[in-house]
């Protein structure tokens, strides 16, 4: 036999999955972020202060900016 306490309880819980899942729903079509700038930095990962192939990898990444050539654009 269904009392109204329980027929209320059922129905409210009935209608917070299927907002949960509506919303989840929602989400999955979501555009992703797409950067209008190409230098724009999307993630900095976590490197450990005495790490010797981060500290590498910074002085490469130094010395490509400073030798890099202006940008020229040419159209054909």
């Amino acid at each position: 036999m269904c009392t109204f306490r329980t027929f209320i309880t059922g129905t409210v819980t009935d209608c917070s999955r299927a907002l949960a899942i509506a919303s989840l729903a929602a989400a999955a079509y979501a555009a992703p972020y797409v950067p209008k700038d190409d230098t724009a930095v999307l993630e900095r990962l976590p490197v450990r202060p005495g790490d010797p192939v981060a500290r590498e990898l910074r002085q490469l990444r130094a010395e490509l900016t400073a030798n890099r050539p202006p940008r020229r654009w040419t159209f054909s």
